[in-house]
């Protein structure tokens, strides 16, 4: 007679089910003006596994198209649970109407979403930048 026993013996597992938390969303500096520039984006981000990686979704208004875009940007670790990018914004020339607001300004919006090492996202949507110094628009033309 022949019998065969298989037993769990630990092992497998791993990886847990917890998202990476995103805080301390950050863009700086606050406003530029219409020749563009440099923002830093800075975030913190943890996990119960670690965290693999981090990037921004920038959404805002691209002169080259003349229409809102959204760009992808890997942010770097730096020093403990901070992560960093620099994204540069090109220089608005000409403005359509509807692009800045009464006040001459245009938002950009940051989602920042971080991974973990087992496949968990979580993203966080409260960071933000301005253009200023455009043309105003009408809305009574």
């Amino acid at each position: 007679m022949f019998a065969v026993f298989v037993c769990g013996c630990g092992g497998g597992g791993g990886g847990g089910d917890t998202p990476p938390t995103v805080s301390n969303q950050s863009v700086t500096p606050a406003s530029l003006t219409p020749i563009g520039g440099v923002v830093t984006i800075r975030a913190t981000a943890t996990d119960d596994v670690g965290v693999q990686s981090v990037e921004a979704v920038v959404t805002g208004y691209d002169p080259t198209t003349q229409a809102t875009k959204s760009t992808t940007v890997a942010l770097t670790k730096g020093t403990g649970d901070t992560w960093s990018a620099q994204h540069t914004v090109a220089a608005i020339v000409s403005v359509p109407p509807g692009v800045a607001d009464a006040n001459g300004e245009t938002t950009y919006t940051v989602a920042i979403t971080a991974t973990d090492t087992s496949g968990n996202k979580s993203t966080a949507v409260n960071a933000s930048f301005k253009i200023t110094g455009l043309p105003p628009s009408n809305p009574n033309p």
